[in-house]
Order: C-alpha cells, then sequence, then structure tokens
C-alpha cells in the first residue's frame, strides 16, 4: 500500500493544467504544467519503472504528492484538482528533477 509520503514541487502546481506528457520510457518522463500563475513548470522523471494514467493531458491539479514506500521507486501522483474527475497521472521513478526554465533577470 502507498501511503501519502508529502507534496513535492513548486508551489505554482496548485491550480496548474498539465500541457503535454512526453516519455522515453524507460529513461525519462517529461511533464509540462501551465502553473496557477501563468508560467510554464517543466518536470523531468529519471529512472522510470511505471507510468500510469488516464486523460492526463489537461487534468487541473490541486498538487504533486509523493506517496511511500513504493519498492525501489519513488511513486508520484498529480493530485486532480476535481474530484469528481477520474483523470489521473502517477510515475514511479527514481528521482525528480525541476528544469523549469528561470526568467531572465
Amino acid at each position: 500500500m502507498n501511503e501519502f509520503h508529502s507534496y513535492v514541487g513548486p508551489s505554482q502546481i496548485h491550480d496548474g493544467t498539465i500541457l503535454s506528457l512526453d516519455t522515453d520510457f524507460p529513461v525519462s518522463v517529461t511533464v509540462r504544467i501551465r502553473g496557477g500563475d501563468a508560467r510554464e513548470i517543466v518536470l523531468v522523471f529519471d529512472g522510470v519503472r511505471a507510468v500510469r494514467q488516464r486523460r492526463a493531458v489537461g487534468m487541473v491539479l490541486s498538487g504533486l504528492a509523493e506517496l511511500g514506500p513504493a519498492c525501489s521507486a519513488r511513486r508520484f501522483a498529480f493530485v486532480s484538482r476535481d474530484d469528481d474527475d477520474d483523470a489521473t497521472l502517477e510515475i514511479d521513478a527514481e528521482r525528480m528533477c525541476d528544469e523549469t526554465p528561470t526568467a531572465a533577470s
């Protein structure tokens, strides 16, 4: 059983929308999100063991939770803001990197 461990990732994920899901399984998965502040967020998951998704693109998010323990990988679950929506995205991976471009100073 995978129990809630913590919320992870940038806070702008809240009220964000998944724009795309690019998979290079089993190497990596890249998730692009339009954040609640309208900026693009880029999360890259490396060492991917499994991806479970249903209509993930377009899902409006409440957050990104880490569930655990999940064998030798960490389990990341994108949490839908709409409790009645059956859209899901879960990724089992060794690590997650925030590769969001930063604004030039």
